[in-house]
């Protein structure tokens, strides 16, 4: 994940669609978070391509369906530039940054 630094759009955006590929099943979620994937989501949805944004958006969607992944992902600031993807003019966008919030939401830390 060394890659994010290059800054070279094409790139973030295949990695923001593996990590979505990848996110899609539970199984790999332990994986994903031993790699560090979850702290590095937030940079990834505060870019300035909608793409990589919405694939990051995907991922971490699917991501936070575990509640260790929840607080891992309120605890790397993701809140902020997800919910900063809700200003968008993208009505699908809005409706992933909402599921992604419902699943945020369902951490017993996030509720305090």
């Amino acid at each position: 994940l060394l890659l994010h630094k290059s800054g070279d759009v094409e790139t973030l955006r295949g990695i923001a669609f593996a990590l979505h590929s990848f996110s899609k099943r539970n199984e790999n979620h332990c994986a994903l978070e031993d790699a560090n994937v979850i702290k590095f989501l937030p940079t990834l949805l505060d870019g300035m391509d909608q793409n990589t944004a919405f694939q990051a958006c995907l991922a971490t969607k699917f991501l936070c369906q575990c509640d260790r992944c929840r607080n891992t992902f309120s605890d790397s600031c993701g809140l902020k530039p997800l919910l900063n993807l809700v200003s968008l003019d993208n009505t699908e966008m809005k409706q992933e940054v909402a599921a992604t919030l419902w699943n945020i939401s369902l951490s017993d830390k996030n509720k305090k």
